[in-house]
C-alpha cells in the first residue's frame, strides 16, 4: 500500500518531528520535511514549500536537501525551469559526497542539461557516485569508460 495525500497519520507524526528539528537547526530534518512536502506525504503537495525546505537544508549543510532542490530547479517544479542552477546544486551536493547528486550531475554533463556535453568529465562523476552507493551509476560508468 502507498501513501495518499494527507490520509496516513505516520507522516503526519514524521512532519512534526521533522519541523521541530528543522526549527532547531537540523539541517536533514529541514530536507526531509521538503521531501514530505514535495510528495504530499501527510499533506497536501506543495513544491514551493518543498524548495524552501531543501534551500534551508541545502544552505545548513545537508548534501541531499542540495540534492533534492535541484531536480525541483532542473524539472521546474515549484519555480521556472533553471538547469544551470540545477547543475550548481548538483555540483554542491556531489562535492559533499551525496551520491544521487554526482550521479543527477554526470547525466547532465553527458548529456549536455545545463551546461554543453562533456562526457569525459561525466566519466569519474559516475564512478565517484558509484562509490558512493548509485548502482545506475556504476553501470553508467561501465559504459563510459569499459576499463
Amino acid at each position: 500500500t502507498g501513501f495518499e495525500p494527507g490520509s496516513d497519520p505516520l507522516p503526519v507524526d514524521a512532519a512534526r518531528l521533522y519541523r521541530q528539528g528543522c526549527d532547531g537547526g537540523d539541517a536533514r530534518g529541514c530536507t526531509n520535511l521538503g521531501v514530505l512536502h514535495e510528495k504530499g506525504l501527510g499533506m497536501d503537495p506543495d513544491p514551493v514549500e518543498a524548495a524552501r525546505l531543501y534551500r534551508q537544508g541545502c544552505d545548513g549543510g545537508d548534501a541531499g536537501g542540495c540534492t533534492n532542490l535541484g531536480v525541483l530547479h532542473e524539472n521546474g517544479l515549484g519555480m521556472d525551469p533553471d538547469p544551470v542552477e540545477a547543475m550548481r546544486l548538483y555540483r554542491t551536493a556531489c562535492d559533499a559526497a551525496d551520491g544521487r547528486g554526482c550521479h543527477y550531475l554526470a547525466i547532465n554533463l553527458a548529456e549536455g542539461i545545463g551546461v554543453p556535453a562533456d562526457a569525459a568529465s561525466a566519466a569519474p562523476l559516475y564512478a565517484k557516485a558509484c562509490r558512493l552507493g548509485i548502482a545506475d551509476a556504476c553501470a553508467r560508468a561501465a559504459v563510459v569508460d569499459p576499463e
